[in-house]
């Protein structure tokens, strides 16, 4: 009889178990879904690392809440308490997703700044917002999608040029500062200067002509026409935007130094 009773349990635990890891599967897809194609729009995802954060909340979510009801689950409970369990579970299970979720929203990229030599990535989560209110009104809210394209201003003064150091200093770069943003076509005559020609990155050896060509074929302007700039994040610094010579905006990002 305890052998009976122990199939019927195991069988009615796992049925329930696999419907909740079919559920699940079916919420983590949508929410990887909206993480790689909403907030970190490729490149960013990868640029900034969240691969292994989206890993853990979609293993939390396939693998602990089905393995938590394949535990609780008994047909010798009564309808009731068996609901207790699955609503507790799911409670949990829903909890750590929005946990996670909103961790992503926090860090997710939103402006895009060119600062000196580079392009530099910024997430929410390093910009203050009390600064925001001192920012162009074009800059004073973050985009809840995508990303938006500035640059960095020039210093006023003197004592505002010792007080960015400070800032640096602490790890506030300017391109997180709201109140330092301007235009990005404002910056056109110094990215125009610091911008390079795509073509020298195959010159150096950095990229072989062939691999140079599978990347930007596709982009359905001549090479010679392609300019490039680093773009940095706080997680790697091995990247570069292809420019259009004409409009200077990003169309392309490769993975490779472009230091």
């Amino acid at each position: 009889m305890t052998r009976v009773w122990n199939s019927t349990r195991w069988k009615f635990a796992a049925r329930i178990a696999a419907w909740h890891a079919l559920l699940s599967l079916m919420i983590a897809v949508l929410a990887a879904f909206w993480v790689f194609k909403v907030w970190y729009a490729a490149p960013f995802g990868e640029m900034l690392g969240v691969s292994t954060l989206v890993a853990v909340l979609i293993a939390v979510d396939v693998v602990c809440g089905p393995l938590l009801n394949f535990y609780l689950s008994n047909p010798t409970k009564t309808r009731r308490a068996l609901l207790v369990d699955w609503t507790a579970v799911g409670v949990i299970q829903l909890g750590a997703l929005v946990y996670g979720m909103h961790a992503l929203w926090e860090a997710r990229p939103v402006m895009v700044v060119f600062e000196d030599d580079r392009l530099v990535v910024v997430t929410a989560v390093e910009i203050d917002e009390a600064e925001l209110s001192r920012a162009l009104p074009e800059f004073q809210k973050l985009p809840p999608t995508g990303i938006q394209l500035a640059a960095v201003r020039q210093p006023k003064d003197a004592d505002e040029r010792l007080q960015s150091l400070e800032f640096s200093l602490q790890g506030v770069e300017p391109s997180a500062r709201p109140s330092w943003w301007i235009p990005y076509s404002q910056a056109e005559n110094t990215i125009r200067y610091r911008a390079k020609p795509l073509l020298d990155l195959a010159a150096r050896g950095t990229l072989t002509t062939e691999v140079l060509a599978r990347k930007t074929d596709d982009i359905g302007i001549h090479k010679r026409d392609l300019i490039y700039l680093p773009i940095t994040s706080k997680i790697t610094k091995e990247w570069v935007a292809v420019l259009d010579s004409k409009t200077l905006y990003p169309i392309r990002y490769i993975a490779v130094d472009g230091f």
